[in-house]
Formats: structure tokens, C-alpha cells, sequence
């Protein structure tokens, strides 16, 4: 769910981080809170990196976004830092081996071993798709960038998304409609929409007057809009779409294959998507029957490919916290106060003093 839209972009990133990562995949530690600090699990709930961090994000692909000392860095699968906390702000993953990092004001591009590749001397920058293009903002203009930092298409829209499946959403001028460009920065669907998605399986959700369908590779509205909210990407041949504000499913003609009753919902992986409705989470198949017995509670968010549940079960709200598996059970409890933040810049909204002070307690060093 990509929507490049100024209103929903915040919200949209984070459900990306957290809610679009496949179910059960093998890049999976999962974060944990104890003490205040940050740690890590494995999938049976082992601890293997203690919590030693102030802040942590997910793992992907083998690294983990940290905050110490007032910088942000990477770790590795033992918790040691590959890429030291040395930056103002960073992306939360390496895409195409490349991340973004923030040094002073300008943002620059890194890679898995921390050496800067590409130098800081953008405003705003965005991950490298597979296609190997970045969209980065240079004195208020969006261009594309190749992974040796060179401009392969000019900085010349107000807005742009990353490429997918050849194509690319860009806005024509600032508050302006939304197109779709190719590699060379053709036009392949003229600028005519409110707001736009990166495509997956050859659609990508648009939106106009309020609602939302999508359209095809040659820019034809393919599915009417009609739906509330950003629409889903496809993913196994279905995407998440809200109707009466109730979540369901579509297939890639726009037909209702699961009646929109749920209160929230995310992409199908592996055959199954995670959903709650009426305060009881847990996974559907494709026909929307539950895999196993839902748990009462709320969905907090997906991670790793497992539902983090705030439970419920004696009345109490938000007693405890844990992550479940798709079976239903539990690998991993606490308390509510020891869930995770979703906030991903730790220290914002805190008054200046109090913002130091915690600065000062986010450092961490390792023992020699």
C-alpha cells in the first residue's frame, strides 16, 4: 500500500514497514521491549539480541535501523553494529543495497558495510526500487537517481514514487495531478489524478474525487473508484480495499471475493492475511475462513510475518502484548508498557532539555 499522497504518505510508510512484510519469511527477528530498552526474538521466542537499545526497528535482510546517542545506525543479526550510529536520520531498510542517511541537512545514500557511496547533497530522498532509480528532491523538484548518484531522469516534479513494474507515479507541479512515467521519464499515463500507488501485479491503485480504483500498465482505469481510503496493492491476486469503513478483499477484475467486514486487514502472503474484526485477530485464507481460532484482542501491528496482539482475554484493556503465530499461539508476552513504539524518530516532540537527557540515555556500548 504505497499511495504517494502528502495527506496519508506518514501513515502509508509505516503500514509498509510493518504491515507488508511476508508471512513467514526467513529474515525474521522480531523487536521486543524490556527495561525500556530494545532487543530481539527469534521465531520461537528466544531472545538473541538482548534489549540494549533505546530504539530499534524491524530486521530486513539483515540489518536493523538503531538509535544511540542521538544517531541512527545499522545492526547485524548478533546485534553488533555494522554500521555505526553516526547519522542524523537514516531509511528504515537497505533497498537494492542501498540506504538513505541523513548528515546535517543534505541526505546521501550508504551501503551495507556503512561506506558513503552516493554524498549527502539532496533535500529528500526515497529507496532504490529494483529498477535501480531512487526518487530524490533537490531544491523543491523531484528527479530519479541511478546507484552511482547520477541523475538518470531531471529533478522536475513536485511529487514522485518509487518505480515498479517499469513505471513510476509523479506529480506534475505542486498540488497538482498525479501520472505515470516510465525509465526514461515518458509519460505512459498523462497527469489526471488526485493521488497515486506504485503498481503490483500490473495495477496500481488511483484515486479521484475521494474514492479509489485502479488502472492498468497503459493507464486505463481497469477497476472504478469507488473504494475509502488508499486501496491495497495486489498481492496473490488480491488487494485490501474499505468499503462502509470495512475492510475486504478484490481480485484483479474489482470483484468482492471477501465481503468487506473486517476492521482491519493486511496483504495476503503465503496464502494467508492477517485481519481483526470485532476486537478478535488472527488469519484468513483465501475464501476468508479463519485458519485457526481467532484471539481476542487487538491487531497492533504485523512484524516478521507474525500478528502483534494487544490481549484482552480478562476484560482488562491493554493488559498484555505479545506476538502470534498463524496457528494462534503465542511465542512471545509482556506487559503493554513493554510493547514496542511505533513512533520512528524516538526523541521527536520532546522539549529541548528533556530531549538531550534522553539522548544521553539512548547511548549504548558494547562490553570489550
Amino acid at each position: 500500500m504505497k499511495a504517494i499522497h502528502g495527506r496519508v504518505l506518514v501513515f502509508l510508510c509505516l503500514i509498509a514497514a510493518l504491515g507488508q512484510t511476508a508471512i513467514g519469511q526467513t529474515d525474521s527477528l522480531l523487536r521486543i521491549r524490556r527495561g525500556g530498552k530494545y532487543g530481539f526474538i527469534d521465531t520461537h521466542g528466544r531472545i538473541v539480541i538482548p534489549p540494549k537499545f533505546y530504539w530499534a526497528w524491524a530486521f530486513e535482510d539483515g540489518r536493523a535501523l538503531v538509535y544511540s546517542c542521538g544517531k541512527y545506525g545499522f545492526i547485524d543479526a548478533k546485534g553488533t553494529f555494522a554500521v555505526p550510529a553516526r547519522f542524523d536520520a537514516a531509511s528504515m531498510f537497505f533497498r537494492n543495497s542501498l540506504a538513505g542517511v541523513q548528515v546535517g541537512k543534505h541526505w546521501g545514500y550508504i551501503d551495507k558495510a556503512g561506506e558513503l557511496v552516493i554524498p549527502p547533497r539532496f533535500d529528500r530522498v526515497r529507496d532504490f526500487s529494483a529498477d535501480g532509480l531512487a526518487p530524490v528532491e533537490i531544491e523543491g523538484k523531484w528527479g530519479y537517481i541511478d546507484k552511482h548518484g547520477t541523475f538518470a531522469i531531471p529533478a522536475m516534479f513536485s511529487g514522485a514514487g518509487g518505480f515498479s513494474e517499469g513505471m513510476a507515479p509523479v506529480q506534475s507541479e505542486q498540488g497538482g495531478q498525479w501520472g505515470f512515467i516510465d525509465e526514461h521519464g515518458l509519460y505512459i499515463s498523462q497527469a489526471r489524478f488526485d493521488a497515486a500507488c506504485e503498481f503490483s501485479e500490473q495495477r496500481a491503485c488511483i484515486e479521484r474525487n475521494g474514492k479509489w480504483g485502479y488502472i492498468d500498465q497503459s493507464g486505463k482505469i481497469v477497476i472504478l473508484p469507488q473504494f475509502q481510503l488508499p486501496a491495497g496493492d495486489f498481492s496473490e491476486g488480491l488487494a485490501v480495499v474499505v468499503v462502509g469503513y470495512k475492510y475486504g478483499f478484490i481480485n484483479r477484475t474489482g470483484k468482492m471475493v471477501i465481503a468487506p467486514r473486517f476492521d482491519l486487514a493486511y496483504s495476503f502472503s503465503q496464502g494467508v492475511a492477517v485481519v481483526s474484526a470485532n476486537r478478535k485477530t488472527g488469519f484468513i485464507d483465501r475464501l476468508g475462513r479463519w485458519v485457526s481460532p481467532p484471539h481476542i484482542g487487538d491487531l497492533d501491528f504485523l512484524d516478521g510475518g507474525f500478528v502483534a496482539v494487544v490481549d484482552q482475554t480478562d476484560g482488562k484493556t491493554g493488559d498484555e502484548w505479545g506476538y502470534m503465530r498463524r496457528d494462534g499461539r503465542f511465542i512471545w508476552r509482556a506487559s503493554i508498557a513493554e510493547a514496542p513504539t511505533h513512533e520512528m524518530w524516538p526523541v521527536v516532540g520532546f522539549e529541548e532539555t528533556q530531549k538531550q537527557t534522553e539522548i544521553q540515555k539512548s547511548c549504548h556500548v558494547d562490553p570489550a
